[in-house]
């Protein structure tokens, strides 16, 4: 009889999941803000001020700060998801190991697991377990956008390049199409106001495609909120990649899973 784990699969996915929804409205609240011309005041509330800005600052001035406090906001969203999937790697490597170990099969024990990055983590799953995360590269670029924010306020630096200089974010977005019965196909852009025509009819359709944005050493790293919700989607993709990999590892390994 095959030996059975119990284990709440909802519990194991929570973190990931809870770090999205927060990223998602932090960063609305954050962005909107951000761009919105007529929110120009950065003083903290109460009757009795301590500010550390003087005075009569120009609208240039404003602008720029603002601009920078986008930069903040993305840079905490990306740390809060990455973080979140972490736990959710952690937890889930409890159960894989307790696999492994039946099995006979060597992988990191659990206190060397958690001190590694999110990509770490990931290699270790593919190498170890045989847990393939397609996306691991794409975690890669975004981890290294994190770490470039964080530490150098956005500005690429050599370590955050390649050796000719450049670096290239990788991610995932959803992409919406009318595919006329002639196999036309009519691309719906993702931030479009006015109604499109299809003359032909057709079927809307969605599929993912691979998303590639390349910087240059020394620039500023610059991204569109419709970039920073395609990144968001594709830490979603990671999560509903990891909860698969869980579940096949355990049946691969002739152990049956009762979730929940």
């Amino acid at each position: 009889m095959s030996p059975v784990i119990s284990f709440n699969l909802d519990q194991i996915m929570e973190p990931v999941g809870v770090g999205l929804r927060r990223a998602y409205v932090f960063l609305g609240l954050g962005l909107n803000a951000a761009i919105d011309p007529n929110h120009v005041n950065f003083h903290l509330p109460g009757k009795f001020t301590l500010s550390f800005i003087p005075e009569g600052q120009s609208s240039e001035e404003i602008k720029e700060f603002k601009e920078e406090f986008g930069r903040w906001i993305v840079a905490n969203s990306l740390r809060e998801v990455i973080e979140s999937l972490a736990i959710t790697l952690d937890r889930g490597h409890e159960i894989c190991l307790a696999v492994a170990n039946r099995k006979g099969i060597e992988a990191s024990p659990l206190s060397a697991f958690l001190r590694k990055g999110v990509v770490g983590k990931l290699v270790a799953w593919s190498n170890e377990l045989g847990i393939q995360t397609p996306l691991k590269d794409h975690f890669f670029s975004i981890t290294t956008a994190r770490n470039c924010f964080s530490h150098r306020r956005g500005v690429l630096g050599k370590e955050d390049c390649d050796a000719a200089g450049r670096f290239v974010l990788r991610y995932l977005r959803p992409e919406f199409l009318i595919k006329a019965p002639s196999g036309k196909e009519t691309i719906v852009p993702p931030d479009f106001q006015e109604p499109i025509l299809a003359k032909d009819g057709g079927v809307f359709q969605m599929r993912i495609v691979e998303n590639e944005k390349e910087f240059t050493v020394g620039s500023l790293l610059v991204l569109s909120p419709l970039e920073v919700r395609d990144i968001l989607w594709t830490v979603w993709n990671t999560g509903l990649a990891l909860k698969s990999g869980i579940i096949e590892f355990c049946k691969k390994n002739g152990v049956m899973v009762t979730e929940g």
